[in-house]
């Protein structure tokens, strides 16, 4: 599992015409900025915490769908 907290982030800046940064987000959801900054890596997850899920969710006003998807294994 991957996650497009990056992406989604950078689509609601252009929304609201003002820079989000990581604090703002560990600020409005409770997580720490070292959790939002692991959110916001390319690398895939080992371990998926749902409360962590939950609040970017809440904070991005979208559905776990959109927010994690399943990175496409390449033929061996």
């Amino acid at each position: 599992m991957k996650s497009r907290l990056k992406e989604l982030i950078s689509r609601l800046e252009r929304e609201r015409g003002e820079r989000i940064w990581q604090k703002d987000i560990a600020t409005a959801t409770g997580l720490s900025t070292k959790t939002i900054s692991r959110w916001m890596s390319p690398e895939p997850f080992g371990q998926l915490d749902p409360v962590a899920i939950t609040k970017l969710c809440r904070f991005l006003d979208v559905e776990m769908g959109d927010l994690l998807y399943i990175d496409e294994l390449e033929p061996s």
